[in-house]
């Protein structure tokens, strides 16, 4: 499989056109921000120039910087992401035209194919992605099938067949939530999901952190969630165990699902967070541990430094922390063994 990612990089990169199995149909790909591959692909399916394609992700924490999040679009996708539902969402500012086509919408996928996973995350951006066949025809699932029709239109062409039944199910959650097709995921899954009460998040800071931790309240209270603020309110001198203890027994006790602490150092309200039973927490120092920490820890805490930190990179972080599923599998056995030390 190296082999063959080594390849179909070379040929995204030459901007050439690829083929991949995916969970539902097999796609098509170019990069995203390759307007000369963006323009073949078109040419290839025969596609109008005007009618846009979906941005395929690797990872739900990807999301949060190519699309402006709210509390509906935050429920669609904790509850269906990664997984068989494309988006059509509010694109934040830099996402090329032909891609929006000069709108500020955008379309939205993370696969649950392991596969796809891997090779998005080999590919280290985003691609756009149709389905794989002419423009107007049925969506395809044979790959040898795939390689009659185009043969040598298409790079590279990597192994494998799609089993899929239905094509993803199409959401458009720009304005009003309405389903544009319905695929595997149907419109009552999605309707209960909508009713469903916005995430709760505690958040607690010493004098230290106070400056971004009022900062982050204002983010995450626009996005859609819930937040339970455990001080400190003042700039005073404190004792950053007593806010960081409050904030964690939230976790602990389920009546929040994540917390966020901070700091002059983010080590304090670390340590005291993590001498409450049930806690796992870790600091944010950078963009792959905050997203670790969830995937493979299932940490359910994150901490910053104040002093030591960017604000935006911090807000960035917090977003990962937030948006990143935990992985189980062989991690929930090391998890198991975490919570053994905390009996």
């Amino acid at each position: 499989m190296e082999t063959q990612l080594k390849k179909a990089k070379e040929a995204l990169l030459n901007h050439q056109v690829i083929a991949f199995p995916t969970e539902t149909v097999c796609g098509f790909g170019v990069y995203f921000d390759d307007e000369e591959a963006y323009h073949l692909l078109n040419k290839i399916k025969g596609r109008p120039e005007d009618k846009p394609y979906t941005m395929m992700l690797s990872d739900v924490c990807e999301l949060y910087k190519y699309i402006e999040l709210n509390d509906n679009i935050l429920k669609i996708i904790n509850a269906f992401m990664p997984g068989p539902i494309t988006l059509l969402v509010k694109a934040k500012p830099g996402i090329p035209l032909w891609v929006t086509h000069g709108s500020d919408k955008v379309g939205v996928r993370v696969p649950d194919h392991p596969l796809l996973q891997q090779m998005l995350r080999y590919f280290q951006k985003p691609l756009l992605v149709p389905s794989a066949n002419k423009s107007g025809m049925p969506p395809m699932r044979d790959m040898d099938q795939i390689k009659k029709i185009f043969k040598d239109e298409i790079a590279f062409y990597i192994d494998g067949n799609s089993n899929g039944d239905l094509p993803s199910t199409i959401v458009d959650a720009y304005a009003d939530i309405k389903i544009i097709r319905q695929g595997i995921i149907n419109s009552e899954q999605i309707n209960k999901v909508l009713k469903e009460k916005r995430m709760k998040i505690s958040i607690a800071s010493d004098h230290g952190g106070l400056l971004y931790k009022t900062k982050l309240i204002e983010h995450l209270t626009q996005v859609g969630y819930d937040i339970v603020d455990c001080g400190t309110h003042d700039s005073n001198s404190c004792h950053y165990p007593l806010f960081a203890t409050k904030a964690a027994q939230l976790v602990a006790n389920h009546q929040c699902l994540y917390g966020i602490l901070i700091c002059t150092s983010g080590e304090g309200v670390c340590i005291s967070a993590n001498k409450i039973h049930g806690i796992r927490c870790g600091i944010g120092y950078n963009d792959d541990v905050s997203r670790l920490m969830r995937q493979h820890n299932d940490a359910n805490m994150i901490a910053f430094g104040q002093a030591f930190m960017d604000y935006n990179d911090v807000e960035r972080r917090v977003d990962i922390f937030l948006h990143t599923p935990f992985e189980g599998g062989r991690h929930q056995t090391r998890v198991d063994m975490i919570k053994e030390l905390d009996k």
